[in-house]
């Protein structure tokens, strides 16, 4: 560990580089605050909708379509809910995904305006699961995004708050995860 806040305080002070730190447990949060970097708390209502791919503002963002970005969600979710061993409930979650860019007319294959204010969210795939006839995985696959999606915790399934490109270009930040759902029991 102190290896790594080294190494990372190092490389932001002699490049110029920028470092983004998913602080499960909270360790890096008063280093990284300590250190004049920008720390992200989940559990001060700060959400990020993991569906919005548009590109960033530089000209070096490679815009992703829907269906690209869709495959990156479909394998954090596997991870983040558990679900790699059900291969059924991650098929499911995907045509939610890919059904709610349809509902908001959004094409699968061409990437979508910066402009655009109006995207789908983890809980739009989430009303769409709850419709979808119960069985084969479809149970499985509502049951992982609950914990995403409960009005408590909406930390990555409502629109978004916070502003990745600043942060990603901030030097130094810090996303304190260890309050959010997902790392929990």
């Amino acid at each position: 560990s102190y290896f790594i806040k080294t190494f990372i305080a190092r490389a932001s002070m002699l490049w110029g580089t920028n470092a983004l730190i998913l602080d499960w447990s909270g360790e890096y949060t008063p280093w990284v605050k300590n250190a004049r970097g920008t720390v992200v708390d989940f559990s001060e209502g700060t959400t990020l909708n993991i569906l919005d791919c548009r590109p960033a503002q530089s000209a070096n963002s490679y815009p992703a379509t829907p269906a690209a970005h869709t495959e990156r969600v479909i394998n954090a979710v596997s991870v983040v809910c558990g679900l790699s061993k059900n291969p059924l409930a991650l098929m499911h979650i995907k045509n939610a995904i890919k059904k709610s860019y349809s509902q908001f007319k959004i094409s699968l294959n061409k990437p979508i305006s910066r402009k655009l204010k109006k995207l789908p969210t983890l809980q739009t795939v989430h009303g769409i699961l709850k419709k979808e006839p119960k069985g084969q995985g479809v149970d499985s696959a509502i049951f992982a995004l609950e914990k995403l999606c409960t009005q408590n915790s909406p930390f990555i399934s409502a629109r978004s708050t916070l502003n990745l490109q600043t942060l990603t270009n901030c030097g130094l930040a810090s996303l304190n995860l260890s309050k959010s759902p997902l790392n929990s029991g």
